[in-house]
């Protein structure tokens, strides 16, 4: 038994001894400039040993050259790859100097790549695009947690102009890494937004608000979502949140009188076919005109000067008294409501009309303008003022 360990003891002793010198062996081709040769010397010695960390760091080492030694970075990512896997070599609990000199590595080459991407794509050359797509590639091969280099890559198709690359490229980084920044989130929401995946956008908006309830961009996002979908209900209570918090943004405040019109014209669609309006319905579409005509007077008041808040006032005003006039025509519509109808749409006529003969003088060559002033004399009965605008724009 003690010939059979001592036996045993010298083998062991004997191949630790190979092992130490073909590691050797292999870092002096790699300093001499032969690493395709280093990296055979060392992967034998993986072959016998495959935890033996000195080989390991050293093949690593290895890839990393051979990688930076190919000009065109789109040749590099196998190297990457494969030294990522022999850094991450399953099956023993790696040293503090392993894991030392691991990270150091990998931290250089991914610097290495982001960098070399990063400044050509400062450059705002197109021609460079497929090199920088492939550097960002790189970087992520080596550091697939880089939620930086996932942002970037993005930046770099949306540029070009691949959309659903940029979208791809963030979702790729949203799904691999569990704290994705908020911003690149909010990056991926815009680009939703413009790609019209709208619900997907207001999904995506919604949660980061959820947590982040005071960003007014995201809530700026949200809203856009909900506009461009159509949502009118789920955008206007956002937006009068806004208008009241900054009551000096006009934007605000346009954006929700726009809101406001769409969903009160939505909701007199949906009147419009129902077997019996009721008096309630009514009530509710008539408080919602009067909403919007509360902030353009609003605007008008805080804005004089400014002719697109005339002219908005103006064609609400005589859209809403269309609207009000076509359900009292309705057949389901009970008489006395009827009657309340037209009366409403008639003092709408009467609000409306100052404001465009206002708009017509401004704007003596717009045909439609001068048309929408005939119609409103017509319906008002003002048969003399109705020919004379008839007369001035040949109709």
């Amino acid at each position: 038994m003690a010939g059979l360990m001592l036996a045993f003891g010298f083998f062991f002793f004997s191949s630790c001894t190979l092992f130490n010198h073909t590691v050797e062996d292999s870092e002096t081709r790699l300093q001499s400039g032969n690493p395709e040769s280093a990296l055979s010397e060392v992967n034998r010695v993986l072959e016998e040993d495959g935890h033996n960390e000195d080989a390991l760091l050293l093949k690593a080492e290895i890839l990393a050259e051979l990688a930076r030694m190919e000009d065109s970075p789109d040749r590099r990512e196998n190297y990457y790859r494969e030294m990522r896997e022999t850094l991450s070599t399953p099956g023993f609990e790696p040293s503090g100097r392993f894991r030392s000199r691991r990270d150091q590595l990998s931290r250089s080459a991914w610097n290495r790549e982001q960098e070399a991407g990063l400044r050509l794509l400062q450059q705002e050359n197109a021609r460079n695009y497929r090199q920088i797509v492939s550097h960002f590639e790189n970087a992520i091969v080596i550091n697939p947690d880089s939620s930086t280099t996932y942002s970037l890559k993005a930046t770099t198709h949306y540029s070009n102009g691949d959309l659903r690359l940029a979208i791809e490229t963030l979702e790729t980084g949203r799904n691999r890494i569990l704290d994705f920044p908020a911003d690149y989130s909010e990056k991926l929401a815009f680009l939703y937004l413009e790609e019209g995946q709208l619900e997907q956008s207001a999904s995506l908006y919604r949660y980061l608000l959820d947590r982040d309830p005071d960003n007014t961009s995201i809530r700026d996002g949200l809203i856009n979502a909900h506009i461009l979908a159509g949502n009118h209900h789920e955008s206007v209570p956002l937006l009068r949140e806004l208008a009241g918090e900054s009551p000096e943004n006009i934007h605000y405040q346009e954006s929700l009188v726009t809101e406001l019109v769409f969903r009160a014209s939505g909701l007199a669609d949906s009147l419009s076919g129902v077997p019996s309006l009721s008096e309630a319905d009514a009530d509710e579409l008539i408080r919602q005109l009067e909403e919007a005509e509360q902030m353009i007077r609003s605007l008008i008041d805080r804005q004089p000067s400014r002719e697109e808040f005339t002219y908005a006032a103006a064609a609400l005003y005589k859209n809403s008294a269309q609207i009000l006039l076509s359900l009292s025509d309705s057949e389901h519509v009970q008489e006395t409501l009827a009657d309340s109808l037209r009366e409403r749409s008639n003092h709408l006529l009467h609000t409306a009309l100052p404001l465009w003969e206002t708009v017509a003088e401004r704007n003596p060559e717009n045909r439609e303008i001068w048309n929408s002033l005939y119609q409103i004399y017509t319906q008002l009965g003002m048969s003399e003022e109705a020919e004379a605008t008839r007369s001035r724009i040949n109709l």
